[in-house]
């Protein structure tokens, strides 16, 4: 990568982290981590600041061991900037390491001469604006010892507040109220909860929070979730925990109230106690009933502190003096702020309106829209979601998800949406025209930048999960496979069952497509195989991209089905990972590649035209039917280059990879398939000739594939050493084939 280029990759990449966008960040980082020595002594300050960037972004994107990784190069590469001891640090708290972050926060610090009795002095709010790394590196140190054993719950919550972890704070103050007296009411506890409570309600994203509570070492599932005891206590008495829904502003201003009422009845006197509750009232939009508890603690409260009260009065007075009457809907309010461009603004007034009026599908689709005006993907993404919860049937609700995923990068997701938006606007009649014509022409680009682009969800795969098996070792793993397994058929399903729950938990299956006609069917079979297997592997094949007009799939076309399977696939094992479409390293040197792919009419050689058969007829396509084969190929793209650019580096470590790729359709025409009076035209629907040359770049030495149920193993074509393998359930492969078996590449059935 050329110098020019580099400075601006990493320009670009500040501009995302500033606005938030730490996904398309790390993905434009993402050419640095691949092309740049680890070695400290051939990188150069570019690579120490993408280093320092994306660990600034894994560590935004809930990525902790990343973001460590990536603080360590940094480190490595230059041990005088203090940037990346911060990255570190915070990586390591996240983690749960504390004396490893006070280690790293205490080593920063000595590069800037401060001695570890002195950073206490250097401690500030975080909430502050660029403050420097000695601030951030003793802010760091400062809070891990806090969350260690030498201070008591109330002393920990109020340092994390102080130091910008609310939640941490809510953790510790919950504690502290838990061990009070019984029966006494410690009124500044109370008081500080409520601050801590509306400090969350007033962030930019609130739901982000919650997310976090179970995410969020060094807190164990449990004391994190008692974060939100008291939100849900206020909120929704008499219901259990695990059936909210997280937590909404509204919801936690609510809490806030409770906590300042408390902390009110305790001591009415206290001008604090007065003041929380004002504040509550008024970010809940009750600005008469705030300015009459301030008009009443004027009388009731100490004389030394009345000034304070009539200082908050004053300015409730001037936050309400805009001309709009305090109880008219803030609705016009907020489209007038939209027009005009003040998104921050305009967020506040569509908030405050579906407190009024939580239902209104109008009111979270603009939010969404704001949201997205202020570069708040995750959220807006969120808004557009509740707004169609509240209204499916409305086209623009799904126009607003499909654009802040399509800003965030996530391609995928935004096609499938903007099609069902298509869908659900076209059906509205005249009045939904010009929504369905924007999501058509969204969905049309979409498709096209999909095979050349890098979404957000594969570069995170690439990324992070593509070697996540690379240090395994290679002879200490088998792999097993099979195809067209039709769970939904002849009562094949109890085939699953019957594989043993222990004799596999180390090893891999392939499955080569046509596990059943119906989502459900794929979702229903992986769940039964994802807890027998380390990891399964699949490849969709025709009948999982049927839609059935008589089955529960309503997917608006078949790439949208083939987009959903592949996130059905990463939410359905044991975790991510243990069920994926994508390809992975499974041992050092060893990789498993599943290829996307259709059959063409070329593939018949002897007549290589199109046929006057319709297959698959339950196949619905946004592009021409002879076109599928070539987008299906295209998709494969980035796999291609990942797989390549990963065996590159184990040969130059002096390791021979193994590849084993796999697709559902025949790659050569000398492959077996039905013939016959009845079969005239099957050869037009089994294969095409281009996947062969996919396999041949990777370097196969093994390629799986389904589809017509005739079993076999061995060789294909003049010189060829690659073996093609087809062990297809209903082709009669009832056990499993073992295609590599601890370093050696062979074939089995096995059973146990």
């Amino acid at each position: 990568m050329s110098s020019a280029s580099s400075s601006w990759k990493l320009q670009q990449a500040q501009n995302l982290v500033q606005q938030g966008l730490f996904e398309q960040a790390a993905s434009v980082l993402s050419s640095f981590s691949s092309s740049s020595s680890s070695s400290s002594s051939s990188s150069s300050h570019q690579d120490f600041l993408a280093w320092t960037l994306s660990a600034c972004c894994h560590y935004q994107m809930g990525s902790p061991e990343v973001a460590l990784k990536f603080a360590t190069q940094a480190i490595a590469s230059r041990p005088s900037h203090t940037a990346s001891y911060v990255e570190a640090a915070k990586a390591s708290f996240w983690m749960g390491q504390l004396e490893q972050a006070i280690n790293l926060a205490e080593e920063g610090l000595a590069k800037l001469n401060v001695k570890p009795e002195d950073a206490h002095i250097h401690v500030v709010h975080s909430g502050k604006a660029n403050i420097s790394a000695k601030a951030k590196l003793c802010n760091m140190r400062h809070r891990a010892i806090a969350l260690m054993d030498g201070f008591e719950p109330k002393e920990r919550g109020t340092v994390a507040y102080r130091l910008g972890d609310a939640l941490a704070g809510i953790v510790q103050t919950n504690e502290a109220i838990a061990q009070a007296t019984t029966g006494h009411v410690d009124a500044s506890l109370y008081s500080n909860r409520c601050a801590m409570l509306v400090h969350v309600a007033e962030a930019s994203t609130p739901a982000t929070y919650a997310a976090a509570l179970k995410l969020t070492p060094p807190y164990d599932a449990d004391e994190l979730a008692g974060a939100l005891t008291c939100v849900f206590a206020a909120v929704s008495k008499g219901q259990t925990q695990g059936k909210q829904q997280p937590p909404s502003r509204a919801d936690w201003l609510r809490a806030a109230l409770v906590d300042a009422r408390t902390c009110h009845q305790a001591r009415p006197s206290w001008f604090r106690a007065n003041l929380r509750v004002a504040t509550c009232l008024s970010k809940m939009g009750r600005a008469s009933d705030a300015k009459a508890t301030l008009e009443e603690a004027l009388v009731t409260v100490e004389s030394e502190h009345r000034a304070d009260i009539r200082a908050a009065l004053d300015d409730l007075k001037s936050q309400t003096s805009d001309g709009t009457p305090e109880h008219a809907d803030p609705k016009a309010a907020a489209d007038a702020k939209f027009a005009a461009k003040e998104y921050k603004a305009a967020v506040t007034l569509y908030r405050r309106a579906i407190e009024q009026r939580p239902r209104d599908a109008v009111l979270h689709s603009n939010l969404s829209a704001a949201l997205c005006g202020m570069g708040n993907y995750a959220e807006a993404a969120a808004s557009a979601r509740t707004a169609i919860t509240c209204d499916p049937r409305w086209g623009k609700a799904y126009l607003r998800l499909g654009t802040a995923l399509h800003f965030a990068n996530n391609l995928e997701d935004a096609y499938c949406v903007y099609m069902k938006g298509f869908d659900v606007a076209s059906s509205a009649g005249e009045s939904s025209r010009t929504v369905a014509s924007k999501c058509q022409s969204a969905a049309k680009s979409l498709l096209s930048i999909i095979p050349k682009e890098v979404s957000s969800s594969v570069a995170s795969w690439r990324d992070e999960w593509f070697r996540r098996d690379a240090q395994r070792d290679r002879k200490r793993l088998r792999i097993f496979v099979t195809s067209d397994l039709h769970v939904d058929q002849h009562g094949n399903i109890s085939w699953c069952d019957r594989i043993s729950s222990t004799a596999f938990r180390n090893d891999i299956l392939i499955v080569a497509g046509d596990v059943g006609d119906t989502a459900n069917a794929v979702k229903i079979c992986m769940r039964k195989l994802s807890p027998k297997f380390r990891r399964v592997f699949y490849c969709a094949g025709n009948h999982d991209l049927w839609i059935r007009p008589d089955t529960s799939d309503e997917y608006p076309d078949s790439i949208c089905k083939l987009f959903s399977l592949e996130n059905l696939c990463e939410t359905t094992g044991q975790e991510r990972g243990s069920v994926t479409m994508r390809p992975m390293e499974v041992a050092r040197g060893v990789f498993v590649v599943p290829l996307n792919s259709w059959y063409h009419y070329t593939f018949d050689t002897y007549h290589p035209k199109p046929g006057g058969l319709l297959y698959d007829k339950f196949c619905k396509w946004p592009v021409n039917v002879d076109d599928v084969a070539e987008y299906m190929l295209a998709l494969n793209g980035w796999r291609l280059n990942a797989v390549e650019k990963r065996i590159e580096e184990v040969r130059k470590e002096g390791l021979e990879p193994v590849v084993i790729s796999c697709s559902h359709f025949l790659p050569r025409v000398e492959l077996p398939y039905p013939h016959g009076c009845d079969t005239t035209e099957m050869a037009k629907a089994v294969g095409c000739l281009e996947l062969e040359d996919q396999v041949a770049r990777l370097g196969s030495q093994v390629h799986v594939y389904g589809h017509t149920h005739i079993n076999g193993d061995g060789p294909c074509g003049v010189n060829s050493e690659r073996r093609y393998v087809q062990y297809a359930l209903e082709g009669g492969g009832s056990k499993l084939y073992c295609i590599y078996d601890n370093g050696i590449l062979h074939g089995k059935e096995v059973w146990e």
